[in-house]
């Protein structure tokens, strides 16, 4: 056995003294090469050299400086999914859920067009019910109007975008292609809410809050909380057991469909217009204007086609229980005041109400709408083709 000497004890500590300032400089070292390394990244981002929108990586949009995104050119998007827009805020019975498979292929410009177009006899301006991405690109509104007028349709739409952004695709992409028939698909709710949020976003164009936004660092942040709340959300609903308490008072039973009754879920409250969203209305018919005169000037004439949500379609036939939220609801008068606006404005401007087409389908037992989610299903996007094809006959035998 060696003996110990003075410089060394028989059980010397793990972490002497001595190592304690060399650690605590390598957790310093550490955090400036971070910090070092963000801010070599920030510095194109200051010298307005790069937009770090323009580089989201895990999205199939990108930035655009005018509609602020757009689908990447020939983005592809595939999957499958349980539950629709409704399942994502809410949790309800699995038994409710639909099953939604998409395969979305976009063209050159970011749009639902099988081939890059370079004319198109009608254009269709609108937003996620004429993007449809859960729907096949055979059974979108926009492929059976191209067969039932034996014609082009270019396909304009775009998730969210709102009726500024809509009259700017209007000018960059639809009216290029010369059409002679430009339709403007207006969705209840969706669009008047998008009018101030677009607002929201293009009124700072310089400043602090600029510079964050194009920031390397937000956007990177925006990208990984966006998986992480997808990744939380889905955790959630495995270890925690479902309450659809909250979601069952937002539902009502249809009870005479042609499959016998079904549960309707509702996203959005349905109540009066409130004075911003009258606001967001009368700039949406200016926005409308607007866009009816660049159509004009081409010698192509614009339709505005009213999309109801879903609780103005399904209001005077679904069964609600004690309490329900839907009880509480009302049908305000949003397409009476849109198709007001656009008589004053524009009157030259034609106007197609879907919500009577709507109801009539689902008195007969039909549900044109998901059940859990508040788009067209295709039998929504084959009853918009027929009614709108129907009402571009009637108008081209009535012209002069």
């Amino acid at each position: 056995m060696t003996p110990s000497t003075p410089n060394q004890s028989a059980a010397e500590p793990a972490e002497s003294p001595r190592s304690r300032p060399l650690a605590a400089r390598s957790i310093v070292l550490s955090i400036a090469g971070v910090l070092l390394a963000i801010a070599l990244l920030e510095l194109p981002a200051l010298l307005k050299l790069v937009d770090y929108r323009e580089t989201a990586w895990l999205s199939i949009n990108r930035f655009d400086p005018e509609l602020l995104f757009i689908r990447r050119p020939y983005a592809t998007t595939n999957g499958t999914s349980k539950g629709g827009s409704f399942a994502a805020l809410y949790r309800i019975p699995a038994s409710d859920l639909s099953t939604y498979h998409w395969a979305v292929r976009y063209d050159h410009n970011g749009f639902r067009n099988a081939t890059d177009l370079q004319s198109a006899d009608i254009a269709v301006i609108g937003g996620s019910y004429v993007e449809g991405t859960t729907i096949d690109r055979d059974h979108l509104m926009t492929s059976l109007l191209a067969q039932r007028e034996n014609a082009l349709v270019a396909n304009f739409g775009q998730n969210a975008y709102a009726p500024q952004q809509e009259l700017i695709v209007l000018r960059r992409f639809a009216l290029p292609l010369k059409p002679k028939t430009v339709l403007w698909i207006f969705t209840d709710f969706n669009d008047i809410r998008q009018v101030p949020v677009f607002d929201g976003e293009t009124r700072y164009t310089s400043g602090v809050r600029t510079l964050v936004r194009d920031s390397f660092t937000a956007n990177a942040l925006k990208q990984l909380a966006s998986v992480a709340y997808g990744s939380l959300t889905s955790l959630a609903r495995i270890l925690y057991p479902e309450d659809p308490r909250p979601a069952l008072n937002r539902s009502g039973i249809l009870p005479n469909t042609r499959t016998g009754p079904v549960r309707m879920y509702f996203l959005h409250p349905s109540l009066p217009l409130d004075p911003e969203q009258i606001q967001a209305l009368d700039q949406s018919v200016r926005t409308i204007g607007a866009a009816d005169r660049l159509c004009t000037a081409q010698g192509a004439r614009l339709v505005v086609v009213f999309i109801p949500d879903q609780f103005r379609v399904f209001h005077s036939f679904i069964q609600t229980a004690p309490g329900s939220d839907l009880d509480h609801w009302t049908v305000n008068d949003a397409p009476a005041r849109l198709e007001q606006g656009l008589h004053e404005v524009s009157p030259e401007v034609g106007f197609l109400d879907l919500t009577p087409v709507m109801v009539s389908a689902v008195k007969n037992g039909d549900v044109p709408y998901f059940t859990d989610d508040n788009h067209w299903n295709p039998e929504g996007q084959r009853l918009a083709a027929e009614a709108i094809d129907s009402y571009l006959s009637s108008v081209q035998q009535t012209r002069p």
